[in-house]
């Protein structure tokens, strides 16, 4: 009889020991396959992967994924727990959770650079600056080590060397490009987790600047001399050539220039950089709003009177 695709009920011969007594319209060396007879006749369906065993007598896995094969990093004792190593790897294919194996074997300076040319869009001064944390502070230390190896404890007593001999806000840059290497590496499926999970840092202390103001920066001027020191002689002590930047960002933001057109002229890349790191609030502008809220809260009644008619005065 023609054979129907897609469905189990063909009639074929089958061992006898499947065999059902014959319907009145069946021939006797023919009968329905049920469902529950074609499983039993049927072998058991293969598992994922392969497993041998060495001449050690422990057994090895293996299994195809993505055109490539891997073997397990490790041997196993028995079969069953090459079997459920398997099983696991089949359950992370499925929920898109694999990870390369071969990744984990790349070392932190492989990383490194492939890290390095991942982002074209960093800029010159920034590349160099990772270049020189790379070189001097991180690849000495763990550059040999493979990616499976670095632990958080590992990271940890990295920053913590660190730590000890730079400041602050030293060690956070730093670690910024441990964090961010690992983070390319998750992204990467290189590692499943990222060795940088729960790292203190020291805390950093915001420094008090100096807000130059237009007379410090005539007398600044007229202080220069390439035989001293400029900003001692003009009386300027813990001022920097950095505050001279930061005299700049300030002096625009208190003219009321826009913080957009400020971001643009100082290069920064966002506003964010101008007002929380360079805007300070100088002492003139603040005498101004606390003379502004003093006319507002503390006048007498005549100063509120005078106020109030000359404020009527101007929106007619």
């Amino acid at each position: 009889m023609a054979r129907r695709a897609g469905t189990i009920t063909d009639w074929r011969p089958i061992p006898a020991r499947l065999e059902a007594p014959p319907g009145p319209r069946t021939p006797k060396s023919l009968h329905r396959v049920t469902p529950h007879a074609l499983e039993a006749a049927m072998p058991a369906g293969r598992h994922f992967g392969s497993v041998r065993k060495l001449p050690s007598g422990r057994y090895q896995a293996s299994y195809w994924h993505n055109v490539t094969r891997h073997v397990a990093p490790d041997t196993f004792p028995s079969k069953g727990d090459a079997q459920r190593w398997l099983s696991n790897i089949e359950t992370a294919i499925h929920k898109g959770e694999w990870v390369d194996p071969a990744g984990g074997r790349m070392t932190v300076a492989e990383l490194a650079e492939h890290w390095k040319s991942s982002d074209p869009s960093r800029r010159r001064s920034t590349k160099a600056c990772n270049d020189a944390i790379l070189r001097i502070h991180i690849l000495p230390t763990l550059g040999l080590r493979r990616l499976r190896q670095v632990t958080p404890p590992d990271i940890q007593r990295l920053v913590n060397t660190w730590a000890e001999v730079n400041a602050p806000r030293t060690v956070d840059r730093q670690y910024d490009v441990v964090r961010a290497m690992f983070a390319y590496a998750v992204r990467s499926d290189w590692i499943s987790r990222t060795p940088c999970r729960g790292i203190k840092l020291p805390a950093i202390t915001a420094t008090r600047r100096r807000a130059l103001e237009a007379d410090d920066i005539v007398r600044l001027a007229e202080a220069i001399d390439p035989r001293y020191q400029a900003v001692a002689k003009a009386g300027l002590a813990g001022a920097g050539f950095h505050d001279l930047r930061r005299a700049n960002a300030i002096t625009l933001v208190a003219e009321g220039v826009h913080v957009k057109t400020a971001q643009t002229r100082l290069s920064h890349a966002g506003p964010r950089t101008t007002l929380s790191i360079y805007a300070r609030a100088v002492p003139k502008a603040d005498r101004a709003a606390a003379d502004a809220l003093g006319r507002t809260f503390f006048q007498t009644p005549a100063q509120r009177s005078r106020t109030e008619r000359a404020r009527d005065a101007g929106t007619r």
